[in-house]
């Protein structure tokens, strides 16, 4: 009982408007999982989609197969899942759209808007 976060203890900053973070987010995620370790590390590698500082989610990976993604710079964790729906989300500062659309797009069903820098 004496243990554990104390909520006075932790005070989270707002995200501003002007700071550059940003979300996208791809629903439908179909993909085999060696294709989806491949664009993970190309995403979170690649300088023109911007700061990636996370790729998370579920995808499915074959015959109904679904696998959970947690992904940094630091390591990558994927292993098998029974949720539902699939979505992955790529959060990081100054994203862009574009060059992270042409990694992922081809493979979502469902693009919605974030916020990126243009």
């Amino acid at each position: 009982m004496r243990s554990g976060m104390v909520p006075s203890s932790h005070y989270k900053l707002p995200v501003e408007r002007e700071s550059g973070y940003g979300t996208l987010f791809y629903y439908g995620i179909s993909m085999d999982e060696d294709v989806l370790r491949r664009k993970t590390a190309e995403t979170l590698a690649d300088p023109a989609c911007g700061d990636v500082m996370r790729i998370k989610g579920f995808v499915r990976i074959g015959d109904g197969a679904r696998v959970q993604v947690n992904a940094t710079r630091s390591g990558v964790l994927i292993e098998p899942t029974f949720f539902a729906q699939e979505v992955l989300i790529i959060t990081g500062e100054n994203l862009r759209r574009e060059p992270i659309d042409r990694i992922w797009a081809e493979h979502a069903e469902v693009i919605t808007p974030g916020n990126t820098v243009m």
